[in-house]
């Protein structure tokens, strides 16, 4: 960076050029934000364009884990317009945003992941789990952010069963049974196996949990339908 900054002062030349190319790619290659974010802002636009996928993709990991959501944003912007943007891609723009503590910028972007065709898996959204499950802060912004996004697109199942795993764990299933029962409204898919699964836990009444093993049965009635009964690959 200093030889960088020496030779600015010089000139911006070629050299200049392929030497912020060189420091852009050794920083983001090693996840140094400082380092990435600077000579990206040295970069002119058209240069930037023409950066090549590997190192993009660098970049915009090193702003996922330090939490700089503006420079993982303008890489995806840059990507978008080359090919067909990836899961992956979505998911480091969401997580850099999740560090930044931005909740619901984050599930806008699940939210757009899910609609170009791209699965939000369990796992996909797990940072998202564990900031809601460390803040009931969180918890509560999360859950009415849900309605808000659905009036522009449907919400990723995934996002919202996390949501409603943590508040059956916090508070209990029978609180939780309205966001329950919304969840194919709001993400026009069925509950999973899996969140029956988490409400069965903390069910303090029979009837409730009467109630989940019906709905259960119903839903899983093979055992090849059922994940705790389906037979190994």
């Amino acid at each position: 960076l200093e030889l960088l900054n020496a030779r600015k002062g010089l000139a911006k030349d070629d050299v200049y050029s392929q030497l912020a190319y060189y420091t852009l790619d050794v920083c983001s290659a090693r996840y140094h934000h400082n380092g990435t974010s600077k000579t990206w802002d040295e970069i002119d636009e058209t240069t930037r364009n023409l950066l090549p996928d590997g190192i993009l993709e660098n970049v915009m990991g090193t702003a996922a884990r330090h939490g700089d959501a503006e420079l993982a944003t303008a890489i995806l912007d840059i990507i978008s317009k080359r090919q067909r943007v990836h899961g992956y891609q979505y998911e480091m723009v969401a997580e850099a945003q999740l560090q930044n503590g931005d909740l619901i910028d984050a599930m806008r972007v699940y939210s757009v992941m899910q609609e170009s065709d791209h699965v939000v898996t369990k796992s996909a959204v797990a940072r998202f789990r564990q900031l809601i499950l460390a803040d009931t802060a969180n918890l509560a912004t999360a859950e009415a952010a849900l309605d808000e996004l659905r009036t522009v697109r449907p919400v990723p199942r995934a996002m919202v069963e996390a949501i409603i795993e943590v508040k059956a764990r916090s508070l209990g299933t029978e609180a939780t049974l309205p966001l329950y029962d919304r969840i194919k409204q709001l993400s026009e898919a069925e509950p999973s196996a899996d969140v029956i699964q988490d409400l069965l836990l903390h069910a303090a009444s029979v009837e409730t949990q009467r109630s989940l093993v019906k709905t259960y049965n119903e839903r899983f009635e093979s055992a090849a339908q059922d994940p705790l009964r389906a037979p190994p690959d």
